[in-house]
C-alpha cells in the first residue's frame, strides 16, 4: 500500500515538472547520480547487495562517526541510506531524524529548495491517537524530493530523494509485483 502511494505521488510530481537547468538534488553533498565510490568515500558508508537482486544499498556505519552523514541541518540523523542503481550511481538517498526536529530541517530544505511545497494534515495510529502531519515535495529535472514529518513511526521524520532512473525501476518493480499477485490466486 505504501509503495503504491509513493509511486502515485512520484508520478504526479514527475508529470507536473518542467525540465530545468538546475543542479542535481542533493543532501549534504550526496547527489543523485553521483558514482557509488564517491558516495562511499564521502560518507564512510558500508554497502551490501540485496540477496538475489542487482540492488545495492549503502548505509551509515554505526561503528564510526562521520560529520557528512551524522547530521542534517544540525539535527542528528537516525538513519542514512543510499540506494545504488545497476550502473553504480546513486539512485536514492533516504535520511531519518527525530520528528520533534522537523521544522528545523524543513526550514533548511525550503531555503535550499524554494519550490518545496508542504501540505498539513492529521494522521492516526492504530490506537486512534491523532498527530499533525506535514508532507512536502518538489520535483526537479525528473528527480523528486519528499519530506515527511511522520514517516515509518510517529516520532521519525524522513527525507527521500529519488532519481528519475530509480523511480522508473520502482514503477517496473511494482508492475511486476502486481502481475505476479494476479496469478497468485
Amino acid at each position: 500500500m505504501r509503495a503504491t502511494l509513493l509511486l502515485t505521488s512520484l508520478a504526479l510530481l514527475t508529470a507536473t515538472t518542467h525540465a530545468q537547468d538546475a543542479a542535481p538534488l542533493d543532501i549534504k553533498g550526496f547527489r543523485l547520480g553521483m558514482p557509488q565510490a564517491e558516495a562511499v568515500a564521502k560518507g564512510g558508508l558500508e554497502c551490501s547487495r540485496l540477496a538475489g537482486t542487482t540492488r545495492t544499498f549503502c548505509s551509515k556505519s554505526w561503528r564510526s562517526r562521520n560529520e557528512a552523514v551524522d547530521t542534517v541541518a544540525g539535527v542528528p540523523t537516525t538513519y542514512f541510506h543510499v540506494g545504488i542503481l545497476p550502473d553504480e550511481t546513486v539512485g536514492s538517498i533516504y535520511v531519518t531524524f527525530a520528528a520533534d526536529q522537523f521544522d528545523k530541517v524543513r526550514q533548511a530544505l525550503a531555503s535550499k529548495y524554494p519550490t518545496l511545497q508542504c501540505k498539513n494534515s492529521i494522521v492516526q495510529n492504530r490506537a486512534g491517537a491523532s498527530f499533525d502531519q506535514v508532507d512536502c515535495d518538489m520535483a526537479q529535472n525528473g528527480h523528486t524530493l519528499l519530506l515527511e514529518k511522520r514517516s515509518s513511526k510517529v516520532d521519525i521524520s524522513s527525507i527521500n530523494l529519488i532519481s528519475a532512473a530509480q523511480f522508473k525501476e520502482l514503477q517496473e518493480s511494482e508492475a511486476a509485483r502486481k502481475e505476479k499477485a494476479k496469478k497468485d490466486i
